[in-house]
């Protein structure tokens, strides 16, 4: 019974299996068909030019339909030509699902040349150069294939070079168990690689799958009516010391397109692409070509390319990095009559190098016309028009980079029709500028600010854009160049040195060249800014040189000095002294007697060290079609490079136009009363192991500042500057000197030499034009300072940092950050007044040696914005002995310390500082007593008090200094009160004020 239950059950089970099988579809797989060579491998996207047979494979397990015997399928193949074919594939083996097949190929060129053969049996006539002949029997052959509609089913698949090859697989059941058409698609005659010889109009299309490149040593030329389609991304590339021939020509152009008709931005094609080979340049020659549809356009980074009659548009896309030009050069090019145009970003980018854009058309594109980064070029007779950035856009740099544009097109674009970025003017004369523009231009005189042009006249750091002589405009001339010049005729940058005997002045205008078989002359005025005026005729240096020289003679004021004291002292002065006073009465009579110094038009330039000349040419008509003045200035008797030797004051002002130098082992003197003028950004520098010495005296500065009075930020020195080390230490000693408007005071840097700066003032030195250095005095090496005023500085006014010495009496103020900047340095600052300095005092930051730590003993602190000493370091100052301003004293004085001081910023503020040691504290601003100020109260105090009361001595200073004990008089009690606190121990002077 058991049995027979569970036979019944398996009975059922397999009737419902069986059920389950013939409801459901059968689930099978897709199969997979692919194009493969002769030894089926896999052969990408594309059979090569010449290949006879394509090869399929389908992978199918489904197509197996018998167990015992090889199977075959049937594949339908079609191309673009229009042939349509089908092919069989056999199994490979029995129960394998692979099916195998080859269809043979029969080129399209093939069967056309063999029209041709037969029709011109003696051969085809070649002599039609415009192709004519062959465009007709092309048009007829093309009209007989339509009409026959192509051998379908013949067994041979009709191809033509670049054509897609598809072939078709129905699948009965795929993967869902469903019919499914499988279809692979090949490009016939693909080319990819290293590619060379000619392409040419009858194997055309040349269809490219992958990057094409010309290699080391090899050519490639494209003959007229050559067509290449790219795939996606593919590119033509040109490696080093290849070249490349696009040799279309007038009505057969060469065409670099896409394979696909009005494609997407991201089917774009790469592009044609130099590489950069400075040591192998390229070989580029572009003519009657159309390049459309690339990313890049021609991206000619090498070489020197020459691109004529020839069409790049539509190129970039939105969705590249490079769609910022449609054309880039940057070796020497030649581009004439090329239409560029509706490209996605600029149109033309010049790089580095020089050459010339002739004729044709840059207009339509999405950014700029033309891109001008580098090198000279030069745009002639080309219309810039309708951009949708500038026309132009000129980003070089230097005189010798700008470009000239002439007999151009330059109107409608949206932005600027011309705007430059460069310094330096542009020569942009003859072109038409539109109506709008050209009734600006007429409009009142030129130059002046355009609507359509940006350069100086909306940012004064731009050049000019010489618009003059444009088309319907008034005439224009050459504006003239006038320069001073050396001997050589090489133009002078600032100066003349001094001694030099004669000015030579250069002068280049081409409007003077009237009679090019003669040599011609012209009248100049050259003066001082003294008073003396003289005409100097210059000379055309050979006819038709548009170029004229002149010189004149320098007749100097100190000779003439130095002359009118020898011949009151035939056998010299006697002494310093007397020469001295011998120079003095000389220059008074100067003063007194201008007209017998100076001559006007004696044809000698009268004039003294560091005088202004200033020679001008009044030009007829410049290039802006006015009259115009042209001038030229120089100094006389400037400086620059090394110096040495004794400076006196008989030869001020000594004008320095360029860094001066103390080279090593030199030594330069400057004697009292010298004045030193220095040109923007012009140092006094000290070299190693060479020595400054300057020797003011209390009635006879030395004064360094500045050419310019009140000069701007841009316009002030350099400052003086040590170089030394500590193994050849540089030494500068000044004495008696006033120090104004540098970037940075004075700074002893290197370490080495000591550094002595003493009774000087350091003023207004510091500027908002430069970022950090700035300061009145700085100093890394040992120092000794004392009787100076350091004031009005930008930033700080005295800032030592990792040296020692002593500073005393001097008085830093008024400057723009702290009064005294310090840092891991051992300084004694001793009756220093730090006041009124617009952020602190003193200002300590840090010490990598406990030892190496300041101190300021009877010091004047207060008044300033922030605080009156700041101690950023962990280390503790002594601070002891200073007079801290009535509202600090009354604060320390009341209740207990060390406590927290408003204006002191120390361990009470952070408890990272340490503590400034203010004990001690000065109740007063000088010491009771102290009548001779020098914070010590001994034997000649009491000698001075008894002076002044009873000899008529010199008076205390300050007058309060003498009341010891404050009742307002100064008095026999007041020399008892010091006596008996110098010799008997009693009470010091001023305890027992209130």
């Amino acid at each position: 019974m058991q049995n027979r239950y569970w036979l019944t059950v398996m009975s059922l089970l397999a009737v419902i299996w069986q059920s389950i099988l013939i409801a459901a579809p059968a689930v099978q797989e897709t199969g997979e068909l692919k194009f493969k060579d002769a030894y089926w491998d896999s052969i990408g996207g594309s059979y090569p030019p010449g290949t006879d047979f394509v090869f399929l494979q389908l992978n199918d397990p489904d197509a197996n339909d018998y167990s015992t015997a090889s199977d075959s399928v049937i594949i339908m193949i079609e191309c673009e030509t229009g042939d349509m074919e089908s092919i069989f594939l056999s199994e490979t083996s029995i129960n394998s699902g692979i099916f195998r097949g080859a269809l043979p190929l029969v080129l399209e060129t093939s069967k056309f040349l063999s029209h041709l053969k037969h029709k011109y049996p003696e051969g085809f006539p070649r002599e039609d150069s415009d192709g004519t002949l062959i465009a007709e029997e092309l048009s007829e052959y093309e009209g007989m294939t339509r009409v026959k509609n192509l051998a379908i089913g013949d067994g041979a698949l009709q191809v033509s070079a670049g054509s897609s090859v598809i072939a078709t697989y129905h699948d009965a059941l795929n993967d869902w168990g469903v019919e499914e058409d499988i279809s692979v698609q090949v490009i016939y005659g693909g080319w990819e690689g290293y590619v060379s010889g000619t392409w040419n109009a009858e194997n055309s299309p040349y269809v490219v799958v992958g990057d094409v490149i010309v290699g080391y040593g090899y050519s490639l030329t494209l003959a007229p009516s050559t067509r290449v389609e790219f795939m996606q991304d593919a590119s033509l590339r040109i490696d080093q010391g290849a070249t490349l021939q696009i040799s279309g020509a007038l009505d057969d152009s060469v065409y670099l397109v896409s394979k696909v008709d009005n494609p997407a931005d991201s089917e774009f094609w790469g592009g044609v692409i130099l590489g950069f080979y400075a040591s192998s340049p390229l070989n580029v020659d572009i003519s009657y070509a159309v390049v459309e549809h690339a990313r890049l356009g021609l991206d000619l980074s090498g070489g020197s390319p020459t691109i004529s009659d020839s069409r790049v548009s539509y190129c970039g896309d939105n969705d590249s990095y490079y769609s910022n030009r449609a054309v880039f050069v940057n070796g020497p090019y030649q581009i004439s009559d090329c239409v560029i145009e509706n490209n996605y970003g600029d149109g033309l980018l010049i790089g580095s190098d020089q050459g010339s854009i002739i004729g044709g058309a840059i207009r339509n594109n999405y950014g700029n016309g033309i891109v001008v980064n580098g090198g000279p070029a030069v745009i002639t007779g080309v219309s810039v028009l309708k951009n949708g950035g500038n026309g132009i856009l000129i980003q070089t740099y230097g005189p010798t980079n700008q470009p000239t544009i002439h007999q151009c097109e330059l109107f409608d674009n949206s932005e600027f029709d011309v705007m430059t970025n460069a310094s330096n003017d542009v020569d942009a004369r003859f072109n038409w500028w539109g109506d709008a523009t050209t009734a600006e231009i007429n409009t009142g005189p030129n130059p002046k600010n355009l609507s359509r042009i940006s350069d100086y006249f909306d940012y004064s750091y731009r050049g000019k854009i010489k618009y003059g002589g444009c088309v319907s405009c008034p005439p224009a001339g050459s504006s003239g160049i006038l320069s001073f010049a050396d001997s050589f005729g090489n133009d002078l940058s600032s100066s003349y040195a001094p001694l030099t005997d004669s000015a030579f002045v250069k002068l280049n205008d081409d409007d003077l060249n009237v009679n090019p078989a003669v040599s011609e002359s012209v009248t100049v005025s050259i003066t001082t800014d003294s008073g003396d005026d003289e005409f100097l005729v210059l000379y055309e240096r050979d006819s038709n040189n548009s170029e004229f020289r002149g010189s004149i003679a320098f007749d100097l004021l100190v000779t003439k000095l130095v002359k009118g004291i020898h011949e009151n002292y035939t056998e010299g002065p006697s002494s310093d002294s007397e020469f001295q006073r011998a120079v003095d009465e000389q220059l008074t009579l100067q003063n007194e007697s201008t007209n017998s110094m100076r001559a006007d038009n004696d044809g000698a330039l009268q004039i003294s060290p560091g005088e202004k000349i200033i020679v001008e040419y009044v030009d007829a008509l410049n290039e802006w079609g006015s009259p115009e003045a042209i001038q030229d200035v120089v100094l006389y008797g400037g400086w620059a490079g090394y110096v040495s030797g004794v400076w006196p004051k008989s030869n001020n002002p000594y004008v320095v136009v360029g860094d001066i130098r103390i080279g090593p082992g030199y030594s330069l003197t400057i004697e009292a009363g010298a004045v030193i003028k220095f040109m923007p950004f012009a140092s006094l520098l000290v070299s190693e192991s060479a020595t400054l010495r300057v020797l003011g005296n209390q009635t006879d500065s030395v004064v360094f500042a500045a050419y310019y009075s009140s000069p701007a930020d841009s316009q002030i020195w350099g400052g003086i500057q040590t170089t030394g080390s500590s193994y050849r230490p540089s030494k500068m000693e000044i004495s008696h000197a006033v120090v104004t408007y540098a970037r940075s005071g004075i700074r002893a840097t290197g370490g080495g030499g000591t550094f002595k700066l003493q009774h000087s003032r350091v003023a207004n030195c510091g500027s908002n034009y430069y970022y950090g250095g700035e300061q009145g005095v700085y100093a890394n090496s040992p120092l000794e300072i004392s009787d100076c005023i350091l004031t009005n500085n930008l930033g700080d006014g005295l800032v030592v940092s990792g040296a020692s010495g002593t500073v005393k009496d001097c008085e830093m103020s008024f400057n723009s950050n702290a009064g005294i900047q310090i840092q891991d340095s051992k300084i004694a600052f001793e009756r220093v007044s730090a006041i009124k300095n617009l952020q602190d005092g003193v200002r300590f930051s840090y010490s990598y040696n406990d030892a190496d730590l300041p101190t300021f003993h009877h010091c004047h602190l207060y008044d300033n914005t922030l605080w009156d000493f700041y101690n950023g370091s962990n280390l503790d100052i002594d601070a002891k002995y200073n007079w801290w301003g009535e509202a600090t004293t009354i604060e320390m004085r009341n209740g207990s310390n060390p406590k927290n001081i408003t204006k002191i910023y120390d361990e009470f503020d952070n408890s990272y500082s340490g503590i400034v040691k203010y004990g001690g504290w000065m109740n007063f601003p000088y010491v009771k007593g102290d009548i001779n100020g020098d914070y010590q109260l001994d034997i000649s105090d009491v000698v001075g008090l008894i002076s002044y009361l009873y000899a008529g001595g010199a008076v205390p200073d300050p007058i309060e200094a003498g009341d010891c004990n404050c009742d307002g008089r100064i008095n026999l009690t007041d020399i008892v009160f010091t006596i008996n606190y110098v010799f008997a121990g009693g009470p010091e002077p001023g305890s027992t004020c209130p």
